[in-house]
């Protein structure tokens, strides 16, 4: 997984490699474990995200600290998740093709021609009665 932030550099995030100190500084950064972390970064959780980020900078020798990132716009934040795009990519191989509309189906003869339209319902009026004249 790479983290960067905006047009950034991108650093490398292992997320399956958590040092016990780091996961220390996690707990008392975020107040998060290790399974809140994780579920933290699957569910979009501001402080998971920003943790992943100031961990991957850490990591690859930046001197960072957690709180500097306070002040960053987290639409900034890209992630990207190659086992994600792969995966999906994946799938939507494995899906079947999409059936033809029915128009291209008609235009190619391999549907049948529309419906006769429906026959028009007609309501046969009843004469209506008229009122005597008042005589008097």
């Amino acid at each position: 997984m790479r983290v960067r932030l905006g047009e950034g550099d991108w650093y490398e995030f292992e997320g399956d490699r958590l040092l016990v100190k780091e996961a220390r500084e996690l707990e008392t950064a975020t107040g998060m474990g290790l399974k809140d972390f994780s579920d933290g970064i699957r569910r979009g959780k501001v402080d998971a995200l920003v943790f992943m980020l100031y961990l991957a900078q850490r990591r690859s020798g930046l001197a960072v600290r957690f709180r500097d990132f306070d002040d960053m716009n987290i639409a900034d934040l890209q992630i990207e998740d190659e086992d994600a795009m792969a995966a999906a990519q994946e799938e939507a191989a494995q899906q079947p093709e999409p059936d033809v509309s029915p128009l291209a189906a008609r235009l190619a003869g391999d549907a049948p021609a529309d419906p006769p339209p429906p026959t028009p319902i007609t309501r046969e009026r009843k004469p209506r009665k008229r009122k005597a004249a008042a005589t008097g």
